[in-house]
């Protein structure tokens, strides 16, 4: 039987046809990890070892699983039914945690010649040897692997099914104690998974005390609001017997109450192993028919009476789910629609380049302005974002600027001097819990009168034509000179930090106004160029600003200047005359001498001006790098570096190469329209689910007694007649109502036994789309993940460079920065 030939209407019976749209909507959106995992459930049929499990199963499905006596399920296996156009049979192991990197790899290589779904049988058998081979165990050794199977055709209904090892009663000569523990762990672990579904299968042929799965359904769903109870083989009882009436009263839900209560199904004899599903139904209707189990509800008896629950019980766990699912819907659908947002419409010639070129211009404008001027309102500056430091730029070089000047007030001069009755610390070159690492060659911390003498010695090299007892005037300007060589490279070191932080938002910028591709093209081929030209301009600017400093004589009109140096004259003047006092109180004979030479007053007037002149000029210098170095040069310019004018200036090979589109960008902007049409459609349709509730898919009772059969006859035949109705109207969205495999075509051709090559479109890469679990879910598959990008060369990014000293900026200011408590020009040392 080929796979296109193959068909389960026992599988068609479980969902009615609204069901099956709305169960089809949400697994097709589950393809795009629009909803989450719990959205649609899956069954785990578990009980006790040769309790009529697998026949379960096989009555469900229509599949022959394997049900010889004596046969144990030794590993999970994972049935998994989705709708496709194009019918696909595959199966695949999952190894289990424990296993080694060498056997995961080997499992993961796992193919089987599993052509029909007949032959699952020897599948399961494949995949068991499989499993087995290399770890030295013997037949019937549990395995922590799973068999995961899929079938995909366009006659599927969307269903998991679980088939899970049985519970072992006791220990024997086959099964070890560990065995027993692992499988029952196996279990538990399944029926605790909140959208498990637990068919707990209880065999009428055992004691009904004895079989420990009902004991685990206590445990683990108290409430049984997850557990539909099975009870299988009734036909092994005694008609008449107590053990016939137990199993009754179970079947009624009366002895162990489930809110899903109870179903009992008659499994295939030994003698009916070969007869037709056809001939099984009709060998189950007439046990039922007879004796204490015709007073069961027809509803709750009989293998195609299961389905019809099982649907109904899927069907409320979604409507249960509806609100989360909607939500979540919501939230993919306005990603995708931001992501596609961003490809633009398709770009072919200079024209369409150039239109979609200009309206990313636009919108870089306008959030850089918004960066500039800390109007903070676009969702790329959220605070919950992990890069919201680098968006929100104008703080960002506020706090920079605040370092700089930190920088410049506490280790921008080359000699700490200290009054002469102060204590000589080093206190100003701690930060707190760091010792800073740098400290420029010879810089020393000196008291006043030692530095005095330092002015006299320079004084006594550099002797003009002045008078004696007045100072050179040059020599103010050669103690500053050296006084404040360092604050060319503490500049220098300010300004690549800047650029970096500017760097880095621009990155962050481009990649939320348009795909990675073309970000990272801009990136490359215009945005980098700028920043390096502006880099110049920074660095041009920076000398600019340095000159006055290193080879012009000093100059200022500032006021604070007299006032500080006829401040600076008081103090001394104060001082002299206190220790006058104190030599004349103390000893008379000093005080026939107490003045000072005129070399000494002058060496005072002249380290008085340097401080008064540093203290001025230090102002001046972080007000012109913050103010035109940094704003005007960089910082104000940014919007204009990628405007329309620049747009319309690109070469036609520019355009191409920044706005050109690849294959790849196509094929995902094709997904996106067809993620975006299935995601509206599904909140469209789970948007009318919620308001109408069950009742929108709501299935003809099944009534209880044997009499009303006509009537229910009467009702199925009525809704088989709405169905067919509602078919011909749905057949409109045939495609949405299609889920995206990757081997389908959503162009609503018919189904063949494989896509035409030209036809069919990519979607293995749809999941890099959906949401993940962290940011509005972890988006760590990001969108470029299905995009081919050119590696990126970072030719613009300006590194922090070495100074003229050969000594990197990075490693002599890096960890001078003190905490952001407030900046003042009394801080400074001099």
């Amino acid at each position: 039987m080929s796979p296109t030939e193959f068909e389960t209407p026992l599988l068609d019976q479980i969902y009615s046809h609204d069901q099956v749209e709305l169960f089809d909507t949400i697994d097709r959106l589950r393809h795009h990890d629009a909803c989450r995992e719990a959205g649609l459930p899956q069954l785990i049929v578990c009980g006790d070892q040769s309790s009529g499990k697998s026949s379960i199963l096989a009555g469900l499905t229509g599949l022959p699983f394997p049900t010889k006596d004596g046969l144990c399920t030794t590993f999970a296996t994972e049935l998994v039914i989705r709708r496709g156009n194009y019918t696909r049979l595959s199966s695949s192991i999952k190894p289990g945690p424990n296993r080694s990197l060498l056997e995961t790899q080997r499992l993961l290589n796992f193919q089987s010649n599993f052509s029909s779904p007949d032959k699952i049988s020897e599948l399961i058998e494949d995949a068991k040897t499989y499993m087995r081979a290399g770890s030295h165990t013997t037949a019937n050794a549990f395995s922590e692997d799973i068999l995961q199977i899929e079938i995909v055709g366009p006659k599927r209904v969307p269903l998991t099914i679980v088939d899970l090892p049985g519970l072992i009663q006791s220990v024997n000569d086959g099964q070890r104690a560990k065995d027993v523990e692992f499988v029952h762990t196996l279990v538990k672990g399944y029926m605790e998974k909140p959208r498990s579904i637990i068919l707990a299968v209880v065999s009428a042929k055992s004691e009904r005390a004895a079989q420990r799965i009902l004991r685990y359904t206590q445990e683990i769903d108290s409430k049984g609001t997850r557990t539909l109870g099975i009870i299988t083989k009734p036909d092994t009882l005694d008609s008449g017997s107590e053990n016939e009436a137990s199993y009754v009263t179970l079947a009624r839900n009366e002895s162990v109450h489930l809110n899903l209560g109870w179903h009992v199904v008659k499994n295939r004899s030994y003698q009916t192993r070969l007869c037709s599903d056809e001939e099984r139904d009709a060998a189950e209707t007439e046990f039922f028919s007879a004796g204490k189990w015709a007073s069961i509800s027809p509803g709750h008896r009989g293998i195609e009476s299961l389905r019809t629950r099982l649907g109904d019980i899927l069907q409320k766990h979604i409507c249960d789910e509806l609100p989360f699912l909607r939500a979540d819907l919501k939230i993919a659908l306005d990603k995708s629609r931001r992501r596609r947002e961003k490809l633009g419409i398709p770009r072919i010639g200079k024209d369409d380049h150039q239109k979609f070129l200009i309206k990313v211009s636009e919108h870089f404008q306008t959030i850089c302005r918004d960066a500039v001027n800390a109007s903070y309102t676009s969702p790329i500056f959220n605070l919950s974002s992990s890069h919201a430091q680098a968006t929100r730029l104008r703080g960002r070089v506020q706090n920079l600027n605040m370092d700089f000047a930190r920088l410049m007030y506490t280790n921008g001069h080359t000699t700490h001097i200290v009054g002469d009755g102060d204590a000589v610390t080093r206190s100003w070159l701690i930060r707190p819990g760091l010792e800073l690492e740098f400290q420029p060659d010879g810089s020393e911390v000196q008291t006043r009168s030692r530095f005095l003498k330092v002015i006299a010695d320079l004084d006594t090299k550099s002797r003009g034509d002045e008078l004696p007892g007045l100072s050179n005037p040059h020599l103010i300007g050669d103690l500053f000179k050296e006084q404040s060589k360092r604050w060319g490279p503490i500049g220098e070191y300010h300004l690549q930090r800047v650029q970096k932080a500017v760097m880095e938002f621009l990155e962050r910028l481009l990649e939320h106004i348009t795909d990675p591709r073309t970000a990272n093209s801009l990136m490359m081929e215009l945005i980098e160029n700028k920043m390096e030209e502006m880099g110049r301009d920074l660095d041009a600017k920076l000398q600019e600003l340095v000159s006055p400093y290193t080879s012009c004589h000093p100059i200022t009109y500032d006021g604070n200047f007299i006032n500080q140096i006829r401040q600076a004259r008081a103090e001394r003047q104060d001082h002299d005359i206190q220790d006058k006092k104190a030599q004349l109180l103390g000893n008379a004979e000093q005080v026939k001498n107490p003045k000072k030479s005129p070399e000494d007053f002058a060496n005072s007037e002249i380290l008085d001006g340097l401080q008064a002149y540093y203290n001025v000029a230090i102002q001046v210098f972080i007000s012109n790098i913050t103010v035109l170095a940094v704003e005007k040069c960089l910082i104000s310019k940014l919007p204009a570096i990628f405007d329309g004018s620049t747009v319309l200036g690109l070469t036609e090979d520019q355009l191409e190469a920044i706005a050109g589109e690849s294959a790849e960008v196509r094929r995902e902007r094709s997904s996106l329209d067809d993620k975006i049409e299935d995601l509206e459609y599904g909140y469209e349709l789970l948007k009318t689910y919620a308001r109408h509730g069950a009742s929108h898919s709501s299935r003809p009772s099944i009534h209880v007694t044997a009499g009303n059969q006509e009537e229910s006859r009467h009702l199925k035949a009525e809704q088989e007649n709405k169905n067919s109705g509602s078919q011909s109207r749905s057949s409109r969205r045939s495609r949405a109502a299609t889920p995206s495999t990757p081997s389908s075509s959503l162009d609503g051709s018919s189904p063949s036994s494989s896509p035409p090559p030209s036809e069919a479109r990519s979607t293995s890469s749809l999941s890099s789309y959906g949401v993940s679990d962290t940011e509005e879910r972890k988006d760590a598959r990001n969108l470029s993940s299905a995009v081919s990008t050119p590696s990126r060369t970072k030719k613009g990014e300006r590194r922090i460079r070495s100074s003229r000293s050969g000594v990197s900026l990075d490693q002599q200011f890096g960890d001078l920065l003190l905490p952001r408590e407030g900046i003042s020009s009394h801080d400074g040392p001099v």
